[in-house]
């Protein structure tokens, strides 16, 4: 899954949390600023995918 993929709402959700991220942190350079936005939408992705779902077996 893309970044773009995500819904409107996630993408919303990442944003903030990325302005939340860079405001606690302080003056990033380009690279670090990079680094923070992928890891944010990397966060985001994680969270759009993950199933905790128990695997339910029919034994």
């Amino acid at each position: 899954m893309k970044f773009e993929e995500l819904s409107e709402d996630m993408k919303i959700q990442a944003s903030v949390a990325l302005k939340d991220a860079i405001s606690r942190r302080g003056l990033l350079d380009d690279a670090e600023a990079k680094r923070l936005g992928e890891t944010v939408a990397t966060a985001f992705i994680a969270m759009v995918r993950h199933d905790s779902a128990p695997d339910v077996c029919a034994d």
